[in-house]
């Protein structure tokens, strides 16, 4: 008798392939994924309960975030970049003046 289905072997004979750093970059995002479910979950039963929001309020605050977060992706996508421009720059400008001075 197979303690472990043999789909679960095959998942994780094969997961071994990826290198250390991806699971790395894996692991956290897993338990940010959980922590982010747990919230929403207990957020509509805080809304319904002590705010005493009905649960048509609730459901549109809850669904307003999802919104949100459909719209501030691709819009953290096109910006990211150009910002991050902006701020190498300003970083380059205001450190270069500060080596600068202690220098002279």
């Amino acid at each position: 008798m197979h303690v472990v289905s043999p789909l679960v072997e095959r998942a994780l004979r094969d997961a071994w392939r990826f290198p250390r750093p991806f699971w790395t970059l894996v692991a956290p995002e897993t338990g940010r994924e959980y922590a982010v479910g747990l919230f929403f979950a207990y957020w509509g039963l805080y809304l319904t309960g002590p705010v005493g929001a009905s649960g048509a309020q609730a459901g549109a605050l809850i669904a307003a975030a999802g919104v949100m977060g459909l719209i501030g992706s691709p819009l953290g996508g096109v910006l990211g970049p150009r910002c991050a421009r902006v701020l190498a720059a300003t970083t380059r400008t205001t450190c270069g003046r500060g080596a600068n001075r202690a220098t002279v």
